[in-house]
């Protein structure tokens, strides 16, 4: 593998997805980023739980929203039906480039794909196969949670977050990719100020979708070479641990419910509402917002199985049991303050 380094998330999924929109013009020996999409091949991208970073990637590089084919989820849970993908890509039209954005750890629930059966699929059926590990390649970190990313050696292209597992200062963020040299020819427009020659190094300044890029690496290498790969294993196990120890306080909380089970280090409830309550999405709603007023915690609300519910997600090196218990306190007290002040308005 190959990459740079980019903004966040959204850069890296920018340019794995441009390096996939090459390399579908490639199949049919079109040059895309010299002659543009109008006499492109058609090019469809197939995903089961896309970020939305990526549903905004493929407006700014002209695939469109609409190039996206819904693949069909395993029951109970966000990740992708392998059986359902196979399927999909058995039916598309010919001439049609294919592009499979797979997840490792989605943002609600961290539901993985199952990467050894996909990159199968995708090798039979000529498909790029992209994965969006953010959160979710750290992962492979820990001893008892690598399995999670069984097969994410075998993709083409992945992205990943150093803002959130690597604790380093915002936007910090890059991909990995095999074909580095497909975003090397889209964005390649060196003038010759910019030529420098001698070093034997590559032209970063065409790895990326700016010119001018602040000193990314460094935070990302300080950060390594105080922690090493020990240190930051810690921090990844001890977040999961803390997320499973807040899931199971709910589990044993009659004023909560899990949405989904906790499988890394986001934790997807709902505030159970009175039975008298019919608009259970609305309760959670002001729940939240009652919950992050008392100032003792932070969460945002998610979505899952058709409910509104709430996204608790641990990331932080500093993070301890004590905060654990602070979160814990906020939850029991806001519930039962929030629930009187309800009664009284009515």
């Amino acid at each position: 593998f190959d990459g740079a380094f980019t903004t966040g998330a959204t850069g890296a999924n920018f340019a794995s997805l441009l390096i996939a929109r090459e390399w579908a013009g490639e199949q049919v020996g079109y040059d895309i980023a010299k002659r543009g999409m109008a006499g492109a091949p058609p090019i469809a991208i197939y995903s089961a739980c896309p970020h939305s970073s990526f549903v905004k990637v493929t407006r700014y590089l002209g695939l469109g929203e609409n190039a996206i084919r819904p693949v069909a989820r395993l029951a109970e849970t966000e990740a992708m039906d392998p059986t359902s993908l196979e399927k999909l890509l058995s039916a598309a039209p010919s001439g049609e480039q294919k592009i499979v954005c797979a997840s490792a750890g989605t943002v609600t629930t961290n539901a993985f794909d199952d990467l050894v059966a996909l990159s199968s699929i995708c090798k039979r059926h000529n498909a790029w196969l992209h994965v969006d590990g953010a959160f979710g390649l750290f992962a492979r970190t820990v001893p008892e949670l690598a399995d999670r990313t069984s097969g994410i050696e075998r993709a083409d292209s992945i992205t990943v977050d150093a803002h959130k597992w690597l604790n380093v200062p915002y936007d910090s963020g890059f991909y990995f990719t095999r074909r580095v040299d497909l975003i090397e020819r889209a964005t390649g427009a060196l003038p010759a100020y910019l030529d420098v020659e001698g070093k034997g190094l590559p032209h970063y300044v065409n790895r990326a979708l700016e010119s001018s890029q602040r000193f990314r690496a460094l935070p990302i290498w300080m950060t390594l070479a105080a922690y090493g790969a020990a240190g930051v294993r810690d921090i990844v196990r001890r977040n999961c641990q803390q997320a499973k120890s807040l899931a199971d306080w709910i589990e044993a909380s009659p004023a909560f419910e899990l949405l989904a089970p906790t499988t890394l280090n986001v934790v997807c409830f709902r505030a159970i509402p009175p039975a008298e309550q019919e608009d259970g999405d609305a309760w959670n709603r002001g729940f939240l917002k009652a919950l992050n007023e008392t100032g003792d915690v932070f969460m945002t609300p998610g979505a899952y199985a058709g409910k509104t519910g709430i996204r608790a997600a641990f990331s932080n090196w500093m993070t301890v049991q004590e905060d654990l218990d602070r979160v814990t306190n906020a939850m029991h007290t806001t519930a039962r303050t929030f629930s009187a002040r309800r009664q009284e308005t009515e």
